[in-house]
């Protein structure tokens, strides 16, 4: 998925990684790209919120807000990549 901020102009790449079952995470590496400047790194966005259908309407633009919303906390905060740390959601389910 991709996004662009205008308020901050910061183009956006989120790239699907796997599925954790056991904690029912599922993690993407997000890429910032903000003029010279690129930052990446891992979310991490818990979805059992959705139970066991994933073909609801809301499924794909919930988790498309928790993905932008964990990727941001985790530019905010500059992490890196392979440094252990994820940003997970603690937002509420539609």
């Amino acid at each position: 998925m991709e996004w662009f901020d205008e308020a901050t102009g910061t183009a956006w790449h989120a790239e699907y990684q796997s599925y954790d079952q056991r904690k029912d995470d599922v993690h993407y590496t997000v890429t910032a790209v903000r003029g010279e400047l690129r930052t990446q790194g891992v979310v991490s966005v818990g979805i059992d919120w959705a139970g066991d259908d994933w073909r609801t309407a809301e499924f794909r633009p919930h988790l498309e807000r928790l993905v932008r919303e964990a990727a941001e906390l985790l530019d905010q905060f500059g992490r890196s990549p392979g440094d252990g740390r994820t940003a997970r959601n603690a937002f509420p389910a539609p």
